[in-house]
């Protein structure tokens, strides 16, 4: 038994399963594999091949990093130009409106013209009733509703004005603030005259 050589029995190799192959371990963003910097280069100056890119449709993508589009649609802030300061200067892709020049004139202006006109429609408003001293029952009663309803009248180039100083001081709303003062002011005056054009249909 001990010079007899016993032989192996044969091995089914279809009953073995292949190796499985182990994919590789996916790199850091900004790492590049051993060897694939010069594929890289290649393959950039040769241009885009046909056919299914790197990591295309595959469950490992490409671990070459990809640069992000630069974002020229809306410069940063860089501390220079129309666009200089606010509390978010030098933040990429934040860019603060425009101010416009004009706004503080032109609100300080419509203020001061707006509210002395509103003192004087108010001060010849209180000073109305002595037009109507010889009135009878009446012509009372219809200077009442003129009366009254000449000092709600009033209420509105007032409402206007602050409607229209309390709007930003920015371009785009430079157009809503010269409406709602000249508003203001317009109203200040004919007021005044439709309530005195009214007075004098009484007698």
């Amino acid at each position: 038994m001990d010079g007899l050589i016993t032989a192996r029995p044969p091995v089914d190799d279809a009953r073995t399963p292949p190796p499985r192959p182990v994919p590789p371990l996916p790199l850091p963003s900004g790492f590049v594999r051993e060897g694939a910097v010069g594929e890289a280069d290649e393959a950039d100056e040769a241009g885009p091949a046909d056919g299914p890119q790197p990591g295309a449709g595959s469950a490992h993508p490409d671990p070459r990093p990809t640069a992000a589009p630069p974002r020229t649609w809306l410069p940063a802030d860089d501390g220079t130009g129309p666009y200089a300061g606010g509390p978010f200067a030098g933040v990429p892709g934040w860019r603060p409106e425009p101010r416009d020049p004009w706004a503080i004139l032109w609100t300080s202006a419509s203020s001061i013209l707006t509210t002395s006109m509103v003192s004087l429609d108010a001060l010849f408003g209180f000073l109305s009733p002595i037009y109507c001293d010889s009135c009878n029952d009446a012509e009372l009663h219809r200077f009442g509703l003129y009366f009254w309803g000449y000092c709600g009248a009033l209420l509105l180039p007032v409402i206007l004005l602050i409607v229209g100083s309390a709007l930003p001081p920015h371009k785009r709303y430079a157009t809503a603030r010269i409406v709602f003062g000249a508003s203001a002011l317009v109203f200040s005056i004919v007021i005044p005259l439709l309530y005195y054009g009214l007075l004098g249909t009484l007698h």
